[in-house]
């Protein structure tokens, strides 16, 4: 049975990873399970803190964010769960520029995040994708804050900030400024068949406030998602759980996606969990949906103890008729034999000797244990014993 101990890596505090984390955790343990939250630096940090952790584990990471980790062998062993949200990626420049798509970003100064951040890592692959990487200054202040890139943009510090963010109220902070515009990017559809961890976004104009008509326009955008991973040592009932809690947590409808969108199996960038496969296929175990955690998991052991038994017992409950049948219609045919071979002596074998034959038939058939399905072949073969009888008696007095 699976251990009730699984630990969250969950990302910095005031993040969407760690706002998900919290909720995960109270899910979990309405269930029965003992959950273990850690703060973490982000995406990146949660893959490197699994592929240490020999124990179950979770953690939440953008997906194709594997590609920045120094030593990719390492995280063989971890599993995608699911993607349970979109990280849009956003390119905020000034509005007084003549910016207009990501290649006008070539020569300039751009804030995109550290090394390993999901921001930089999706800014570098589109940077490589318009033929500008080389050209873009990645700004050395690698550190900059979401509500610092207005201040950034506005003093001329950099030229464009990239940020991948699902937390709405810091993009809507931004969308806000007057001196700063997001960008709309072409050709979203060929990045999103270019990689497969991310998808295309449209967000429609007024999406975060109607009244002040926040965007103005609608943005085309791409998107990572966020993807939930486990490690090997994660029970594949702790498994189901989790995407239990990922159905309740990420089902209803946001900003970036209608309802019931997540979680869901595209954009998973790791290899997909055989239970995750399993959970997806065929729905969450019964047990798990609506009782706590322990008490599942033992009455499901019980459940796999048994099946055999039950197996076996359901065999000889189908078996048993079919072989008292399959016996009654054996015993049956031999006396239709000896029937048969005392109505062909009857014309030469004294009378009277084939009359007892045929009451020793009568008497041992009499005896037969007899199917209720079997009843009408008994009580042919009783008739044809009369009427053998009256035969041999009309011949013996004829």
């Amino acid at each position: 049975m699976a251990s009730r101990d699984i630990v969250i890596y969950s990302g910095p505090a005031g993040t969407a990873y760690y706002d998900y984390g919290t909720q995960y955790a109270a899910f979990l343990r309405d269930k029965g399970l003992i959950v273990h939250v850690v703060e973490t630096a982000g995406a990146l940090d949660n893959l490197e803190r699994l592929a240490s952790d020999n124990g179950a584990a979770v953690g939440f990471a953008q997906s194709g964010i594997e590609r920045e980790a120094d030593d990719r062998d390492r995280l063989a062993e971890l599993a995608g769960l699911a993607s349970v949200a979109f990280e849009p990626f956003w390119v905020f420049v000034r509005r007084t520029d003549d910016i207009e798509s990501l290649k006008d970003l070539a020569g300039k100064r751009v804030a995109a995040g550290p090394l390993g951040n999901g921001s930089r890592a999706v800014a570098l692959l589109l940077f490589a994708d318009n033929g500008i990487k080389e050209d873009v200054e990645i700004a050395s202040f690698t550190h900059i804050k979401p509500e610092e890139v207005a201040l950034e943009l506005t003093a001329g510090n950099i030229d464009a900030a990239c940020i991948v963010s699902a937390r709405s109220d810091v993009v809507e902070n931004l969308l806000d400024a007057d001196t700063l515009v997001p960008l709309s990017l072409p050709r979203t559809a060929a990045y999103a068949r270019r990689h497969p961890d991310l998808d295309e976004l449209v967000v429609p104009a007024g999406a975060f406030d109607v009244a002040r008509d926040l965007p103005s326009t609608d943005l085309n955008l791409v998107a990572p998602t966020t993807n939930l991973v486990g490690t090997g040592e994660l029970h594949p009932a702790a498994v189901g759980v989790l995407l239990e809690a990922a159905k309740e947590i990420h089902r209803p409808a946001s900003l970036f996606a209608p309802q019931q969108t997540f979680p869901n199996t595209r954009h998973v960038s790791l290899p997909l969990s055989r239970a995750a496969v399993r959970y997806f296929e065929r729905g969450p175990n019964i047990l798990h949906r609506f009782l706590p955690f322990r008490l599942a998991e033992i009455l499901g052991w019980l459940v796999a103890l048994l099946t055999p038994f039950a197996t076996a017992a359901l065999f000889l409950f189908k078996a048993v008729p079919g072989l008292i049948q399959a016996r009654f219609k054996m015993r049956l045919l031999g006396l239709y034999r000896r029937l048969e071979r005392i109505e062909k002596a009857s014309p030469h074998a004294d009378a009277q000797t084939l009359l007892d034959e045929l009451t020793t038939l009568e008497r041992e058939s009499a005896e037969l244990n007899v199917p209720r399905a079997l009843e009408a072949p008994f009580f042919e073969f009783r008739q044809n014993v009369h009427d053998v009888r009256d035969r041999i008696s009309q011949t013996a007095h004829g």
